[in-house]
């Protein structure tokens, strides 16, 4: 290896190396000089280690549950709930019978809602109006014993 400090205008100085390899040897000339050197294969390091896995993820909790015993109330808990991407349970009393108070809809957009009801169920009455619910935006309305 030859090593020759070249020294350009306004005072700055580079290092200059250069090394011409063949089979493991090296002529390097400069000058008029010439010098051999044996050359050593290294091989490139070892990639670093993976990172660690991170721990598991804890269990979400389970969604909130309300237990309605009137029709507004039923009407508050979904309404409260829509527009949130988020589960919401409403439990109905068993036996229960709910009478729409008009015309109206339950809205369910982007919420992940449950009405259930234990044992024999509830009943839901819209008292012949039509289009009781309105599901939409990702919503999605489950109906168990009702």
């Amino acid at each position: 290896t030859i090593d020759a400090d070249v020294a350009f205008e306004r005072n700055v100085t580079m290092r200059e190396r250069a090394i011409w390899s063949a089979e493991n040897s090296a002529e390097i000339s400069l000058f008029g000089r010439v010098e051999w050197e044996e050359v050593a294969v290294v091989p490139p390091p070892p990639p670093p280690p993976a990172p660690p896995t991170p721990p598991p993820s804890p269990p979400s909790a389970p969604p909130p549950t309300f237990t309605v015993h009137t029709f507004d109330a039923l009407r508050d808990a979904i309404n409260n709930q829509s527009g949130k991407p988020d589960a919401l349970i409403v439990e109905l009393p068993e036996g229960s019978h709910f009478n729409w108070t008009a015309c109206s809809q339950l809205r369910v957009h982007l919420a992940q809602v449950t009405l259930q009801s234990l044992g024999a169920g509830a009943t839901l009455d819209a008292r012949g109006c039509s289009r009781h619910f309105d599901i939409a935006f990702g919503g999605t309305l489950e109906l168990d014993r009702i």
